[in-house]
């Protein structure tokens, strides 16, 4: 399996942390515009064919989920995930 392969141990150790957090409001660049959404899942390391952070972001007004978005496609923290809120999607856009 390849979590168990040595070289990518060794790899995983060379990432930096991630820089956002589920749940944090997000400004990222997709295709050739700017969207916003919320972070619902944080893939530590990206897809295996990568060797970057990426991101699934939920953006609830246009009912859309942006799969795998690279970590430097973010181009700015709107908001801070706050523990009192909640991921409803009607706060977060």
């Amino acid at each position: 399996m390849w979590f168990t392969n040595p070289e990518y141990k060794e790899h995983i150790k060379t990432l930096p942390d991630m820089k956002y957090d589920l749940g944090d409001v997000v400004k990222f660049k997709f295709s050739d515009s700017i969207r916003t959404g919320f972070i619902c899942v944080a893939d530590f390391g990206g897809s295996l064919e990568h060797d970057f952070h990426s991101y699934d972001i939920e953006n609830s007004e246009e009912n859309m989920l942006y799969k795998h978005i690279p970590e430097k496609a973010i181009i700015e923290l709107i908001k801070k995930y706050d523990n009192n809120s909640t991921l409803d999607g009607e706060e977060y856009g």
